[in-house]
C-alpha cells in the first residue's frame, strides 16, 4: 500500500532536508575557516546567520508539528 502523503507534510519535509544541508555547508566553512586560521571571520559569519537560524529552526518546528497534526486528522 502506497502512502500518499499531504503537500504541506511534503513540503515541510522538504524545507527541513535544505535546511538539514545548509547547516551542514556552514558547518565545513566554519571548520575551513578554523583550519586556515581566519576563525575571527568564522566567528563574525556566524554571529550574522545565527539569529537566521534559530528564527529558521523554530519555523521548521512548527511547521512540522502543524503537518503532523493534518496527518493524524486526515487518516
Amino acid at each position: 500500500m502506497i502512502v500518499r502523503y499531504s503537500s504541506f507534510f511534503r513540503f515541510t519535509c522538504r524545507l527541513l532536508k535544505y535546511f538539514g544541508y545548509s547547516l551542514m555547508g556552514l558547518t565545513i566553512v566554519l571548520i575551513l575557516f578554523d583550519t586556515f586560521g581566519i576563525g575571527h571571520i568564522g566567528a563574525i559569519v556566524l554571529s550574522l546567520v545565527a539569529p537566521w537560524l534559530i528564527k529558521s529552526a523554530i519555523t521548521l518546528t512548527c511547521m512540522l508539528a502543524v503537518a503532523i497534526i493534518i496527518e493524524s486528522f486526515h487518516n
